[in-house]
C-alpha cells in the first residue's frame, strides 16, 4: 500500500471516531504529526485531527514517507482494538 493511501485511511478513520475516543488517543496522534514535519505542530480540538493529518502528511518529503507508512498504519489500527 502507498504512503498516500496509508495517509486517506487514517484520516478517513480519525473522521469516524467520536471525540472522546479520539482524545484518549491525543498523545499518540501529535506524536506522528509530530514526526512528519519539524516545524511546531498546533493543537487543534479532536474534530480537526484528520484534516490536519492530510495536510501535513502531503507536505511530508518523498524520502520521508516510507518510514512513515508503518507509524500511520499503526495509528489506524490501535482504534480498531476494544477499548
Amino acid at each position: 500500500m502507498t504512503y498516500e493511501r496509508q495517509l486517506e485511511l487514517t484520516a478517513d478513520r480519525l473522521r469516524q471516531l467520536p471525540a472522546p475516543r479520539l482524545e484518549a488517543a491525543q498523545d499518540r496522534v501529535y506524536a506522528l504529526l509530530e514526526s512528519m514535519t519539524p516545524r511546531p505542530v498546533p493543537r487543534l480540538r479532536s474534530i480537526g485531527w484528520a484534516d490536519q493529518v492530510l495536510v501535513i502528511g502531503r507536505d511530508v518529503p518523498a524520502e520521508a514517507r516510507a518510514a512513515l507508512e508503518e507509524a500511520l498504519r499503526d495509528l489506524r489500527r490501535s482504534f480498531d482494538l476494544t477499548v
